[in-house]
């Protein structure tokens, strides 16, 4: 079965109180999604969710997380996934966020797309807080197979990802190409005071 939701002002959340909750969600179409906050297409609290073959198209959040937002142990497994042309001023494509280390705070991503994502200062602040296109994570776990990150672009940090303080990266088989940056094209690394990019 598959959803396909376009509209300029929806938002899927998932709350949860208990850690075992599980939404699987199988062929999501989410378009031109457009909050007044964070997370374009969907945003999870506490909750965990599967994807399997969905896409989030052109979604815009005036904060965080374009197409996705995880906060407070939001886990996310996604796979197959198309997420491209989506925007937000830190994690175009997707944000994932702790205020401290935990093992539940996971992404997990096989064979997904992120592609033309970009993350901009959509608020206008006198600097520029544009960080992640594709990805934004921090105190977060993330583990990927396969995919590529092609074409997406940041105003600062991280053209494909920015990654802050994050206990783990474990990636495989991955395609990182034309991604732009001021600083990290492909991947800036953020760990306990020290500065890395690719």
């Amino acid at each position: 079965p598959s959803l396909a939701l376009n509209s300029a002002s929806f938002v899927c959340v998932f709350c949860a109180n208990i850690t075992s909750l599980s939404n699987h969600a199988n062929g999501l179409h989410f378009e031109t999604g457009d909050p007044a906050g964070d997370g374009g297409g969907i945003k999870l609290d506490n909750s965990t969710i599967t994807i399997t073959g969905g896409s989030f198209v052109n979604n815009t959040a005036i904060d965080d997380g374009g197409a996705i937002v995880l906060w407070n142990n939001a886990t996310l497994d996604a796979s197959e996934c198309n997420i491209a042309g989506n925007s937000a001023q830190s994690g175009g494509g997707l944000w994932a966020g702790g205020s401290d280390y935990s093992e539940e705070q996971v992404v997990s991503l096989t064979n997904c797309t992120f592609q033309g994502n970009h993350a901009n200062d959509l608020n206008e602040h006198d600097f520029p807080i544009g960080d992640g296109g594709g990805i934004y994570a921090g105190y977060y776990n993330l583990n990927i197979i396969g995919g590529s990150f092609v074409g997406n672009t940041s105003v600062d940090q991280g053209g494909a990802m920015k990654l802050w303080n994050c206990p783990t990266l474990e990636a495989q088989t991955c395609t990182f190409s034309n991604n732009e940056s001021t600083t990290g094209g492909a991947i800036h690394l953020y760990t306990h005071g020290e500065s890395e990019s690719s």
